[in-house]
């Protein structure tokens, strides 16, 4: 598992996956950074991880604004993982998705996403230490009925990791893309009520893959749920 005293960076981490991933990471006794926008949310995930081997430290941070990720990174030039964990989701029928929406929704969970991955990246393969970890989405392999900007967005997403994955060869700097089915976080919302794979179960599965690829140089994974749950 993660080692005590590895620094792990979690964006998003003020609710839903990105704050049971913090608190996963924490528990293993990793020094972890969670950001996001809402501050009452990261000081939820700070307490949630009192108790734990690691420790938490929070800061806020929209991805949408590149230098500030970049600033971030660069602070934390030390970085063991980085999970790029933050994105937004909207349900919308498609004829009704208008083009504002589709180019809010790629700020957050492509742009956002590529500006974290090439800073951590630039970081990383410096030291030639270091997993990058991209939540992405089952989305990124289909069509979803209603989520049309959100849907693009993923497969855009996937496309960045397979293509960064080629690059970082033999920097000895690794990436793992989890790809998860439904979760029951407020990403989910309304749209399949009480369905989902719990975040915490997915959280330990994302925590054990970051601690036990080291030698892969590419991991995609795909999680779904067992629909009887």
């Amino acid at each position: 598992m993660t080692r005590v005293g590895e620094r792990v960076l979690v964006t998003g981490a003020s609710r839903g996956l990105g704050q049971a991933l913090a608190v996963a990471f924490a528990r293993e006794g990793a020094a972890v950074l969670g950001t996001g926008r809402d501050a009452a949310g990261l000081r939820r995930t700070a307490e949630l991880c009192k108790g734990h081997a690691g420790e938490f430290m929070s800061a806020l941070l929209d991805v949408t604004m590149p230098d500030r990720v970049r600033e971030l990174v660069a602070e934390y030039d030390d970085l063991s993982v980085c999970v790029v964990n933050a994105g937004v989701a909207e349900v919308r029928p498609f004829a009704q998705t208008e083009l504002e929406d589709l180019e809010r929704l790629w700020q957050v969970d492509v742009a956002g996403a590529f500006v974290t991955m090439q800073a951590a990246a630039a970081s990383m393969t410096r030291r030639r230490t270091g997993r990058i970890v991209v939540i992405a989405s089952d989305a990124g392999y289909q069509g979803i009925a209603r989520m049309a900007g959100y849907v693009a967005a993923k497969h855009a997403l996937l496309g960045l990791c397979r293509t960064l994955a080629l690059e970082l060869e033999g920097t000895g700097v690794g990436l793992t893309v989890v790809c998860p089915g439904p979760i029951r976080t407020e990403l989910l919302g309304d749209l399949a009520p009480g369905e989902g794979m719990d975040p915490d179960d997915v959280a330990a599965l994302v925590v054990a893959a970051a601690a036990t690829t080291s030698t892969l140089a590419f991991v995609e994974l795909r999680l779904h749920g067992d629909a009887r749950a």
